[in-house]
């Protein structure tokens, strides 16, 4: 059993369309609902559907027993770049659970693939094509069929499966604690104002405390700052995460 797990960013299309392309048999493909996606986020997500549906590749959406609202509210506090918790609840526990099902996975035989390149930055300069018994997922076969494509050949694989290429992150949460200012500038402004109260119910910051001007909150904060066209970050956000096991951004 092959299982693509992403989150239909830019590297996660390009890994459906190298699958198929190559072949592959018994594909499934595994994305999680975190409910924090961005508004404009479910006519991709549609998209992704389709494309699974007219090349035989099973469709499987995952939502967590709490979602990001709701998580943030029971733990009373929100994840930091430091300690990032948030994937282990929102995309590690649901995807282990289904693997393990009886008529899923339980004997931990199925393959992973991920979308993680080389390119994506420092912390991924020796990412290997396959990890035999990866601790993430149960000890289950990781394979990174693309960690050496480059962006240009990652590009047109997204080009080949009719999606377009994005100039940021999957948005499957947004915002998310590791954006930057650059990041943030994109943000919609419904997205703004839910993460804006948010913020006041949990009396806290979601993002990097620099990035607040000394403001309380998001909304505030973004006054400082001239809005510009949003520009991909020459960084990876997720480099030293602890979402990139899991795939965050991708």
């Amino acid at each position: 059993m092959n299982i693509i797990f992403g989150n239909f960013g830019n590297d996660t299309v390009a890994l459906m369309q190298w699958s198929v392309t190559q072949q592959l048999t018994d594909l499934t493909m595994v994305s999680i609902d975190t409910g924090w996606a961005a508004p404009q986020w479910a006519e991709r997500i549609t998209q992704a559907k389709q494309w699974c549906m007219a090349h035989d590749v099973t469709w499987v959406r995952l939502t967590p027993k709490a979602q990001f609202v709701e998580l943030m509210q029971t733990q009373k506090q929100f994840p930091s770049r430091k300690f990032q918790w948030c994937a282990n609840f929102l995309k590690a526990l649901p995807f282990l659970d289904w693997l393990d099902q009886t008529d899923i996975d339980p004997d931990a035989e199925a393959t992973i693939l991920l979308g993680r390149r080389r390119e994506h930055g420092r912390s991924s300069n020796a990412l290997p094509e396959m990890v035999e018994e990866n601790e993430h997922f149960g000890d289950r076969r990781v394979w990174h069929p693309l960690f050496a494509h480059t962006q240009t050949q990652r590009d047109q694989l997204i080009v080949e499966a009719g999606f377009e290429v994005l100039p940021h992150r999957s948005l499957e949460c947004d915002p998310c604690v590791n954006s930057d200012l650059n990041d943030v500038l994109r943000l919609d402004e419904s997205v703004i104002e839910r993460t804006t109260r948010l913020e006041q119910a949990l009396g806290k910051q979601l993002l990097d405390t620099a990035l607040y001007q000394g403001e309380s909150t998001l909304a505030a904060a973004l006054t400082h700052y001239t809005q510009q066209a949003y520009q991909a970050p020459e960084h990876d956000i997720f480099e030293m995460g602890c979402g990139m096991p899991f795939g965050c951004g991708i």
